[in-house]
C-alpha cells in the first residue's frame, strides 16, 4: 500500500471547523440568473440516472461568484498549505465529520489527518494539479482533478499520479470538505 494517506495528502481537497459545526446541506436559495428546467430530484427506480438541479460549471451563482473559479482556487491554496505542512490553513476548510478514504482504500477520519500532518508521517513535497472540473449544486459542490506527488508516508515514497474527487458543502458562506477520495492511476502494462 504504498500510496497511503496520499489522499488525505490532497484532500486538499480537503480542513477544521473553527466553530465546532458541522456542515450541513441547505436548500438551496432561488438565484437571479435562470437555470435550465430539469426535474427536481426525487427518488429513481433501480437503473435509471436520477435527475439533478446542477448548475453548470462556470456559471456565477447569485451571491457567491463564481463557484467554479472559487473551487479550483481553494484546492491549490489547500495543497500548498499542505505542502508547507501547514495544518491550520489545510483544516480550515475540512468538516469535523469529514470522511477521507486514501488511494490504498482506507478511511480516515480528521483527527488521523492531522496527527500525520503535525508528526510528520505524511510530507508532502509537491502536488501538480491538473483536469480539474467542478460540479456545482447548489450549496454542495463535487471537484475531482488529477494530482502528480512527490511525498513520503512513513518514511515510504508516495509518489505519482492519483485522481481526486473532493465533496464540498457551503455553510455560513464557507466551503467545507466534507469526503474525499483518492485513486492512484495505474500503468497500463504494455
Amino acid at each position: 500500500m504504498k500510496r497511503i494517506l496520499a489522499l488525505a495528502v490532497l484532500v486538499i481537497a480537503a480542513s477544521p471547523l473553527a466553530s465546532g459545526q458541522t456542515p450541513t446541506q441547505t436548500p438551496e436559495k432561488p438565484g437571479t440568473q435562470e437555470k435550465p428546467a430539469k426535474p427536481s430530484t426525487q427518488e429513481t427506480p433501480v437503473g435509471q440516472k436520477p435527475a439533478t438541479q446542477e448548475t453548470p460549471v462556470g456559471q456565477k451563482m447569485a451571491a457567491g461568484g463564481n463557484v467554479e473559479q472559487e473551487l479550483m482556487q481553494l484546492e491549490q491554496k489547500l495543497a500548498d498549505a499542505l505542502i508547507k505542512g501547514d495544518m491550520a490553513a489545510f483544516g480550515s476548510h475540512l468538516a469535523d465529520n469529514v470522511t477521507l478514504t486514501d488511494p490504498g482504500g482506507m478511511i480516515n477520519t480528521k483527527a488521523q489527518f492531522e496527527a500525520d500532518v503535525k508528526s510528520g508521517a505524511l510530507k508532502l513535497e509537491s502536488s501538480k494539479i491538473e483536469d480539474m472540473k467542478v460540479q456545482a449544486h447548489g450549496d454542495m459542490a463535487i471537484v475531482t482533478y488529477k494530482t502528480t506527488d512527490k511525498g513520503t508516508y512513513k518514511g515510504r515514497d508516495i509518489s505519482g499520479d492519483y485522481r481526486w474527487t473532493d465533496v464540498f458543502v457551503k455553510k455560513d458562506g464557507k466551503w467545507w470538505i466534507v469526503a474525499g477520495q483518492g485513486t492512484p492511476i495505474q500503468k497500463m502494462p504494455q
